[in-house]
């Protein structure tokens, strides 16, 4: 090109590029290289850039991999972003194409922030969290915007439910959910009620793994090993007392006097709880199965060295009022939120679970697919009734024992959604959770009976067992109106629940009917 030879500048161009020639009108202007190449090739459909100094590149424009912005406007080819999400009812993209107050945890984000307990994996998600997550028996007590209990929060795992309602003396009641995170494979939260799963003030819907989720792409089988350890735990002894004595009345000398045992923490690297999982599963073009079994283990916890920890001093007449109220001389305080010494042992906050999760899916025809979900839980875990840890001079004591739950829930699935079809996205459910669940006898401090007065072994735990079986049926629409998409959502669903206290439950506080 004459604006080469000219100017001394090097133009590269493609062959092809020249098919498609064109004259344009002279000109005599003193300008420089780059100012004689646009105008050149305004309109062309040809864009060019400076390699280095001395160098140029003409290529069409949808070519150009890096320009300098030069004022003069570009027309580029179609741009097509698609989301890369993953398939299934639970992924990363809910909550910015929901016209509702959601959340989404993926997968990746409980592995990274897991916690030590199941309850940890909230810990990010704004107005949702895990209440007695160090005191629940190893159990989920969702909190959503500040209400919780008596089912006004849904909690599904697979479409099911295996929750159970514990009674927390004036603290009220707490709803408990039983799963392993180790096998969580996402989880999609709904902040507000929801008529399709009853659900008052939020829902949580939990998915396990599945076969794709441990089998790679273009692979057969898949094998998952995780473990862990941890240290700041220490084994649980019966009886044992922390934080600091309290005088029992104004006559008595106004000393507190500190627990001789619970300060032992361990050392950093000392290795006193563990987890640990094994998956394994296989998927073909039509079926798929997977197995997996986890383990965890740890004793009751340290509290931190920051923070309002106990610290007593004394109050002069200060007047204390119970059933009656008089005027102490010397009152001691805590002077902490509660009566725990920095560093020191939480007494019953003890964890031992094991699981075992069991899927196997089938599809055949035209978009159908059946699936068979068997799931097991069993915990024993430190568990003290939240009214009794209410008063910050009340003294912690450990359990004698621990709280037993056993949770097994069969689950068997069938979906049914044609390719091209936005008439029918069949989902058909059937479930049944049986969930025993036994408790200290002293769990609530005020019992008036003991075992032994009914001929019992000082270990007897007594609960509750809930049978729990439903129907689900659903179908998801989709018509298009020329102005816009509509989804139609429409369905029905059956639940049955059945409670009942195990034995001597009911004779535990004499003739008052309690439950643990």
């Amino acid at each position: 090109m004459a604006i080469g030879r000219q100017s001394g500048v090097q133009i590269s161009y493609q062959s092809d590029l020249t098919g498609n020639a064109r004259r344009v009108e002279g000109f005599s202007d003193a300008i420089d290289a780059e100012s004689a190449l646009r105008r050149v090739l305004h309109g062309s459909g040809l864009s060019h850039h400076f390699t280095d100094r001395n160098t140029v590149l003409i290529q069409r424009t949808a070519q150009v991999s890096r320009a300098s912005y030069d004022g003069e406007a570009y027309n580029l080819a179609p741009i097509l972003v698609t989301p890369d999400v993953a398939e299934g009812p639970s992924n990363r993209e809910t909550p910015y194409s929901t016209p509702a107050p959601t959340a989404h945890i993926s997968n990746e984000e409980i592995e990274r922030f897991r916690g030590s307990d199941a309850g940890d994996i909230f810990r990010g998600t704004p107005g949702v969290v895990s209440g007695e997550a160090r005191n629940g028996a190893g159990g989920l007590s969702i909190n959503i915007r500040g209400l919780q209990g008596m089912g006004r929060v849904r909690v599904e795992v697979d479409g099911t439910t295996n929750a159970v309602e514990v009674p927390q003396g004036y603290q009220g009641y707490s709803d408990r959910t039983f799963v392993d995170p180790d096998f969580i494979a996402g989880v999609d939260v709904s902040k507000g009620s929801e008529a399709a799963s009853n659900g008052m003030v939020g829902t949580v819907r939990m998915r396990t793994l599945e076969a794709g989720d441990v089998v790679a792409e273009g692979e057969r089988f898949g094998f998952r090993l995780k473990g862990g350890f941890g240290t700041n735990t220490s084994s649980s002894t019966a009886g044992a007392k922390g934080g600091y004595t309290f005088p029992g009345g104004s006559n008595e000398p106004a000393v507190a006097i500190p627990s001789p045992t619970g300060m032992d923490r361990p050392g950093l690297l000392e290795p006193t709880q563990g987890h640990g999982s094994a998956i394994a599963a296989f998927k073909g073009d039509q079926f798929e199965t997977l197995i997996g079994y986890a383990r965890r283990e740890r004793g009751n916890y340290h509290a931190g060295t920051n923070g309002s920890s106990a610290n007593p001093y004394i109050v002069e007449n200060k007047e204390v009022c119970g059933w009656w109220c008089e005027t102490w001389p010397q009152y001691v305080e805590v002077g902490g939120l509660a009566n725990y010494r920095a560093g020191e042992e939480i007494l019953n906050t003890e964890l031992k679970t094991e699981s075992l999760l069991a899927k196997t899916a089938y599809r055949f025809g035209n978009g159908h697919q059946v699936k068979f979900t068997y799931s097991w839980f069993e915990s024993e875990a430190g568990d003290r009734m939240a009214s009794r840890m209410q008063i910050p001079r009340s003294e912690p004591v450990q359990m004698d024992n621990t709280s037993l739950t056993r949770v097994n829930s069969y689950n068997f699935n069938y979906t049914w959604k044609p390719a091209g079809s936005d008439v029918w996205d069949l989902d058909a459910r059937v479930f049944l959770t049986e969930l025993n669940q036994r408790q200290a006898w002293n769990r609530s401090g005020w019992t008036l009976r003991k075992p032994s007065d009914f001929g019992l072994p000082d270990d007897f735990r007594i609960g509750s067992d809930v049978s729990t079986w439903g129907v689900t049926l659903k179908n998801t629409s989709k018509i298009n109106t020329g102005r816009g998409d509509i989804k139609l959502e429409y369905g029905l669903s059956h639940q049955n629940e059945r409670v009942s206290p195990s034995d001597y439950t009911t004779e535990r506080n004499g003739r008052m009917l309690v439950m643990p």
